[in-house]
């Protein structure tokens, strides 16, 4: 073979290496047996520079070995477990070493690393090291890690509801046996006062009221199997809300106006999930609203849509919902309250979809609004 085809053929070998590594996306350097660098990728040039790190340190011809050492005389502990694993393979006591460090970049952001040095052999002795970056994994997974911790101290809450729920019960039986009394003596009693038999009877229904949502509530945390029967929305949805709702309208000065078309609009679906959502819907818009000004708003429409569907719209003239927020709005641990847990919304979804149903948001300057569209019956 010729001087110059033979030179041809090492720019060719030269180009094709150059190539692999280029390709290769992770930071990478060749070492040889000394612990000198003989080659390395573009990401291993761009991520050193993020880093902050000189040509001295990452260039060819650098020994690695050495840059390790001088690290662990500033105090890098990581340093002193690279060296420690880099020397052995390099010296072919082990054919692998693996270690996960933190690197400080240029603006203080810290990356994280997973280094894997693996042993040559054969024409090129030495070792190959890879450096992945991920900072991005370790950031996901200490966001589970929250989640879990969040979760678990919402099962502890859970827990501490159905003990509560529990207790509250039985006052509520007493404050039902009393009243049903105090009906059956006026009933008795030609001069009691008539409206006093009206009070009495409203402690009756508010008392049916809280109870049911008590049993809804318990039956909820058990994970009570779901019931879908015929649910008339204005007599089995909203009436109750409007029940539990009435005196925190008016203790905060809100005004709730309820529209609908028709008065008989019936869905199938269970009538504790339907309540507990459209609810929960109306608890958002009376915090939403209390720090509006002016007029505090609150408006509940039941409309029949095409396809044989009903339209629940609960909407607030309460501050807009930023974009970025609406977009996100029904993922779990995302509120809009500083104090929210983020969970409302999502369980509101799961609850329409386990009812054949779906939800949207919208928002602007005027009112901000959320529908609930349902599959109804044709009752004629």
């Amino acid at each position: 073979m010729s001087l110059a085809a033979y030179q041809s053929d090492r720019r060719l070998e030269d180009a094709s290496f150059d190539a692999l590594l280029s390709s290769i996306l992770d930071p990478l350097v060749l070492l040889d047996c000394a612990g000198n660098i003989v080659a390395s990728n573009q990401a291993w040039t761009d991520a050193a520079k993020t880093l902050g790190a000189t040509p001295g340190r990452i260039g060819l011809g650098v020994n690695y070995v050495g840059v390790c050492q001088a690290a662990i005389q500033t105090g890098d502990a990581s340093a002193l477990h690279a060296l420690e694993g880099i020397e052995s393979v390099l010296h072919g006591r082990s054919k692998l070493f693996r270690m996960q460090y933190a690197c400080e970049g240029t603006r203080g952001h810290v990356r994280w690393y997973h280094m894997r040095v693996s042993r040559l052999s054969g024409a090129m002795e030495g070792a190959l090291i890879i450096h992945e970056d991920i900072t991005d994994a370790k950031l996901r997974i200490a966001t589970l890690h929250e989640e879990i911790h969040h979760l678990n101290r919402i099962a502890t809450l859970g827990q501490l509801a159905a003990s509560v729920t529990h207790q509250i019960r039985q006052p509520l039986t007493a404050i039902m046996c009393n009243a049903q009394t105090a009906i059956d003596i006026c009933d008795h009693d030609a001069t009691v006062r008539s409206d006093v038999r009206e009070l009495l009877h409203d402690i009756v229904e508010a008392d049916r009221v809280a109870t049911t949502v008590i049993n809804d509530f318990r039956n909820f945390l058990k994970r009570a199997p779901a019931l879908r029967i015929r649910v008339d929305l204005q007599h089995d949805v909203v009436t109750p809300l409007l029940g539990i709702l009435r005196p925190t309208l008016m203790q905060s000065n809100i005004f709730l106006h309820y529209q609908t078309e028709d008065s008989t609009v019936v869905v199938m679906g269970d009538r504790s999930e339907l309540l507990h959502a459209i609810l929960n819907l109306a608890v958002n818009a009376v915090e939403a609203v209390q720090t509006s000004e002016g007029q505090r708003r609150i408006d509940l429409v039941i409309a029949r849509v095409p396809r044989q569907s009903v339209c629940v719209r609960v909407s607030n003239n309460g501050p807009q919902i930023p974009r970025a927020q609406l977009e996100r709005i029904f993922d779990p641990f995302v509120s809009t309250k500083p104090d929210g847990l983020g969970l409302g919304l999502a369980i509101c979804r799961e609850l329409v979809q386990e009812n054949n149903g779906h939800i949207w948001a919208t928002s602007n300057p005027q009112e901000t609004s959320f529908n609930v569209v349902l599959p109804c019956i044709n009752e004629s």
